[in-house]
């Protein structure tokens, strides 16, 4: 089987980084995020503290201009950690799906990676969606969620 390590190039489509709005709906509205990267950091808002202006955050995030802005946005929200944390992978697997099903360009470009591993590998060190490149180590939960992605696109 061959592997395709990192989300660059022809592969950029599979980054959380790569434009591709996608349709959420949070506290009874549709927003609308850009990017992967943005509607991962909206599912915060679920885990928000007390009296935190959730739609306001969420307002802001989605005019967010880059990924790296919402992700340093999605940092500033004050959540309950442990819970966010046993709820993002079911997250990030509800953004996943939606990227690919609200955008039918990118489902057929998924299904056309046909058997190739994906890892999302990084140099930035994380562990947990990715594989590290200097080290090798990682979860890869991310490049997991996309293969299984795709396994269900092709049997439809």
């Amino acid at each position: 089987m061959r592997t395709e390590n990192g989300f660059r190039e022809e592969y950029w489509f599979l980054s959380n980084f790569s434009l591709s709005p996608i349709r959420l709906i949070r506290n009874h509205r549709t927003y609308v995020f850009p990017t992967g990267e943005h509607a991962f950091h909206a599912g915060k808002s679920k885990f928000a503290a007390p009296r935190f202006e959730v739609e306001t955050w969420l307002e802001e995030l989605e005019t967010t201009p880059t990924p790296n802005a919402a992700k340093r946005l999605g940092r500033l929200i004050p959540i309950n950690v442990s819970a966010w944390d046993a709820y993002s992978y079911k997250h990030m697997s509800m953004v996943v799906y939606a990227k690919f099903t609200q955008n039918p360009e990118l489902a057929e470009a998924l299904k056309a990676t046909g058997d190739i591993e994906l890892v999302e590998l990084n140099d930035w060190g994380d562990k947990l969606w990715g594989v590290d490149s200097r080290n090798g180590q990682g979860r890869n939960q991310l490049g997991h969620i996309l293969m299984d992605l795709r396994s269900r696109l092709a049997g439809l």
